[in-house]
Order: C-alpha cells, then structure tokens, then sequence
C-alpha cells in the first residue's frame, strides 16, 4: 500500500514529465516571433514577445508540489496554471493577429487605403 508521501512523489514526478516540454514549447515561440519582420510600430511593440515571456515563466516557475496538490478532487494550482495559460495564449493570438494580420481585415472591410486586386 502506498504511503501518502509516495503517493505525492509520484504526483510530483508524474506532473513534471507532463508539463516539461511546456517552456521548451514556449521558448520555441519566443524565437519564432523573433524571426517575425518588424516593419510597422504594432510589430515592433514586443506585445507578442512579452506575452510568450510571461507565459513561459509561469510555466516554468510552476511548483511540482503544489501542481499536485489535490483537495476535493481539484487540483487548483493545476486549474490556475491551465488557465493563466489559456488566457495569455488568447491575447498572444490577438497581439500576433494585430501586429501582423490587421492589413487583411482592413482591405476587406473597405478601410484601408489600399484596394484589393
């Protein structure tokens, strides 16, 4: 029979090899966006970049234990870090789609001085 302390161990253990390539993935976008030309000021506000920073630092900072950390069938350090992820990965999508995809919307909804060929 497991021990409550074993049982945690393997929670831990079981949780890191989960989240471990989280801020390898997240690093991964941080260098794509990088790469990203910055020709117009939204592109080179670094929105995108700080977003990507922020998100792998919350990733990367978060503590096993307290990921594990079940009360009443909830894991709420689990729930929180989904969801700070969720969230930031939400306006890192807006900030990418502002900075770089804008130029579309405008020239379909008649907006830009730009016309359509």
């Amino acid at each position: 029979m497991f021990s409550s302390l074993c049982l945690l161990s393997i929670c831990c253990c079981w949780t890191r090899t989960i989240l471990a390539p989280a801020p390898s993935q997240l690093a991964a976008i941080e260098n794509h966006l990088r790469e990203l030309p910055r020709i117009t000021l939204a592109q080179r506000s670094d929105v995108p970049r700080t977003i990507a920073h922020e998100m792998r630092g919350a990733a990367a900072n978060a503590h096993p234990a307290r990921l594990a950390f079940c009360e009443s069938g909830a894991r709420t350090g689990l729930i929180e870090l989904t969801d700070t992820i969720t969230s930031s990965a939400t306006e890192l999508s807006d900030a990418v789609a502002d900075a770089y995809f804008q130029h579309a919307s405008r020239i379909r909804t008649g907006s830009s001085p730009f016309v359509e060929a």
